[in-house]
């Protein structure tokens, strides 16, 4: 599996410098230097290669084939905002065959659609109404339930009738399905700071990155690299919707971060 790493990874940081991370206001001519050096490359670099140049664009070609199907779904569901008709569902299941499925609700939870019309996880649109009024913000949001199956992330638009609030419209998948775009998922961990999505072939390392206090370190910097059992993991942080999603990649044995790199600037 061939990916232009430098389109995917350009609407990345185009992603954070919308965010206004005050963080980075501060490392501008660092980051300018990592956009050229690990972003604005040659446009057919094959991400499933396993010799990389550096840790930073290691990090890019893991986590970034998993970033860009989330945020080209949630683009596609938020500018849903009537109840989705034939054409835009086949269209959904045709351009993100990973998804589940997709869902429409009222405010007061009476479900008026669903497809398919039973599925091997119960369906849990609720979380996403509890916003209220707040949804004609019409900002996506994001929920995770937790399930015997495994955790199944929710998009969620909000739904109108004419200029009144009547709902919601969501999608929903098994973030596993993602990780599959990974040329190699086993280096990737993947969390929020509430739950574990994903834990790579590591489970007590992934559990000894999620157990950091993550609230109070996305709070201060949104990527950099943290030690566990000295061993050394870059890490970076991405807003889907309203939630914050941690993607950590080990870093090899006696590798050395770059001295002007975008991890050591935060």
């Amino acid at each position: 599996m061939k990916r232009k790493l430098a389109l995917t990874c350009a609407v990345l940081a185009a992603t954070f410098m919308l965010q206004g991370c005050e963080t980075l206001q501060g490392t501008w001519k660092s980051t300018k230097e990592y956009y050229k050096e690990y972003i604005d490359v040659d446009p057919q670099v094959d991400l499933e290669q396993r010799d990389y140049d550096s840790r930073e664009e290691r990090m890019a070609a893991l986590f970034s084939p998993v970033d860009t199907h989330l945020e080209s779904l949630s683009i596609y569901v938020n500018r849903q905002d009537r109840l989705p008709g034939e054409k835009w569902i086949d269209g959904l299941f045709s351009e993100y065959s990973w998804v589940n499925g997709v869902a429409a609700s009222m405010l007061d939870g009476d479900v008026i659609l669903r497809r398919p019309d039973a599925a091997m996880k119960p369906l849990n649109i609720a979380p996403l109404l509890e916003d209220g009024d707040a949804l004609r913000d019409r900002e996506l949001r994001v929920f995770i339930d937790k399930t015997p199956l495994g955790p199944e992330m929710y998009m969620g638009t909000a739904l109108f009738k004419g200029n009144d609030l009547a709902g919601i419209v969501a999608v929903h998948f098994d973030m596993r399905s993602v990780i599959n775009f990974c040329p190699q998922p086993g280096e990737l961990v993947v969390f929020t700071p509430e739950q574990m999505l994903w834990e790579g072939e590591d489970k007590a390392a992934a559990e000894a990155l999620f157990d950091r206090p993550w609230d109070e370190m996305l709070a201060q910097q949104s990527a950099g690299t943290i030690t566990i059992d000295s061993r050394e993991y870059d890490w970076m942080s991405r807003y889907i919707g309203n939630k914050q999603i941690v993607y950590a990649v080990r870093a090899p044995e006696g590798s050395v971060s770059d001295s002007g790199s975008f991890w050591n600037v935060l």
